[in-house]
């Protein structure tokens, strides 16, 4: 009788620690996790940290063409370049984009003297583009902390201190876009439908071609970023990744035909023709 409470005493005592044991247990943590696809909230417009996730995707700062990451080295390496240098080349592409236009310029007046109806018939189709760039400016808002990326922080290049935030020129920028964009849509549909407008609308299609002539220059400075930098629109990129050199020149070669189209539609305008 002795041996069988001795072995009773034993069997409660293990199954009390056993118990206690799995009391003391911390609760299981599931280790899945779910993420929204809505992008979170970023504070790119600030340019000091910028830590956006997309898809529950965490982009950190040395993520290539974001916030601190457009000091990683860029496809065409030229942020990684004495600052001197750097400047030289932004100098030099913004005074290509200059001859470029010339040289384009003068090539659609060849073009002109040669097929005068057909090129008649085909201008009337430029101001087709005013939409477009009303598109382009309402952007500027919807992917407001996109563009802020690609616009370049103060000491960039060695001597881009423009005063102003990177929101304030996004925002000034895609309002100038708009109104641009929608003088050159009503100018060019009067033209060619050969409607007369108000005296204080008639010169539309002209001064409209000039503004987005001017801002296309402008904002060069923004797309040079880009190719120097590495720099991406974060949210309507974010699969695409760094833009290739190829893509770079492709675009300065179209940008290069757009001012030009720009250009012959703006020189018409009265103060533009009398100077020249």
């Amino acid at each position: 009788m002795a041996v069988l409470r001795i072995l009773l005493v034993a069997l409660l005592s293990i199954f009390s620690g056993v118990t206690a044991f799995r009391t003391l247990q911390p609760p299981t943590v599931s280790t899945v996790q779910t993420f929204s696809k809505k992008p979170a909230t970023t504070s790119v417009g600030s340019f000091g940290r910028i830590i956006p996730t997309y898809n529950g995707i965490l982009k950190s700062e040395s993520t290539p063409g974001i916030g601190e990451g457009r000091n990683l080295p860029a496809p065409s390496g030229v942020n990684q370049m004495p600052e001197p240098t750097q400047a030289a080349i932004v100098l030099g592409l913004m005074a290509s984009l200059v001859a470029g236009t010339a040289v384009c310029s003068a090539g659609l007046d060849a073009i002109s003297a040669t097929f005068p109806v057909a090129f008649s018939v085909w201008q009337k189709s430029w101001p087709l583009l005013g939409p477009g760039f009303v598109l382009a400016g309402v952007s500027h808002f919807t992917l407001h902390d996109d563009f802020c990326n690609i616009y370049p922080p103060k000491g960039t290049w060695g001597f881009w201190y423009l005063p102003g935030s990177p929101s304030f020129h996004v925002n000034w920028t895609g309002i100038v876009e708009i109104v641009g964009g929608l003088m050159l849509s009503i100018g060019g549909i009067a033209n060619a439908f050969n409607v007369s407008l108000p005296t204080a609308m008639s010169l539309f299609l002209p001064d409209g071609a000039l503004i987005l002539c001017a801002l296309t220059y402008v904002v060069s400075f923004a797309n040079i970023y880009m190719y120097t930098h590495g720099a991406i629109l974060p949210e309507a990129m974010k699969e695409a990744g760094e833009v290739p050199i190829a893509g770079h020149v492709i675009r300065f070669i179209l940008q290069i035909f757009l001012l030009a189209l720009y250009w012959q539609m703006g020189r018409s305008e009265p103060l533009i023709a009398f100077l020249l």
